[in-house]
């Protein structure tokens, strides 16, 4: 999956500004600004939409497909080129189909690409040496020293998958064993794109 809305809809999935992040919007057709991170997005915003999406960011996590209802291929296209410019600046969620937020992984730099891909069912996954995990209120959080996110789990389904990885398996032992969660094939995809997860085997299937 990329920063395109066009593709999310392999998983649930809900997208939100970092807290850190400041907008401005200006009245519509001026350059829009963030500020966040030690760094500042200008873009262009000819349609209006830019300015609407991130508002709509703004104000907490959001499914891209009620962000882009209603709106014009001028528009998306505008929505999709915003994706791209700002994506270390947004928190991508994996959701339940009920819409709560099952994980969300959290950039650490405004330079931090995640581009989460469903893994081969024979792809061989572990738990990152470097990851740790600790308690945060009442979710856990992954964090590693050499990867540019951190992942909040906020669900047990999600720390069901993490404690899965603690020794090398197999995707598809993983998704099939004993209480994984129906989401399991999705949480692996954003663990392995947060760096939280070592990945070895066939690059694809055969």
């Amino acid at each position: 999956m990329n920063p395109n809305p066009a593709s999310s809809g392999d998983w649930p999935e809900l997208w939100s500004l970092c807290e850190d992040v400041h907008l401005s919007v200006p009245p519509a057709g001026q350059m829009v600004e963030l500020h966040g991170r030690g760094v500042v997005v200008r873009l262009a915003d000819p349609t209006g939409s830019i300015g609407m999406a991130l508002y709509r960011l703004c104000l907490g996590p959001v499914r891209l497909h009620n962000m882009l209802a209603g709106l014009s291929d001028a528009q998306r296209h505008e929505v999709r080129r915003l994706f791209v410019a700002v994506e270390g600046l947004l928190v991508r969620s994996l959701a339940t189909p009920t819409g709560r937020a099952l994980l969300s992984v959290v950039p650490l730099s405004p330079r931090a690409p995640f581009r989460p891909e469903p893994l081969p069912a024979h792809r061989t996954v572990v738990l990152s040496r470097s990851a740790a995990l600790r308690r945060q209120g009442p979710a856990h959080v992954l964090h590693s020293p050499l990867t540019a996110h951190q992942v909040v789990l906020h669900l047990p389904d999600a720390l069901r998958v993490v404690e899965l990885l603690r020794t090398p398996q197999r995707v598809a032992d993983v998704t099939g064993a004993a209480g994984a969660p129906p989401s399991a094939a999705a949480v692996l995809a954003f663990l392995a794109a947060s760096g939280m997860v070592a990945t070895g085997g066939p690059d694809r299937e055969k």
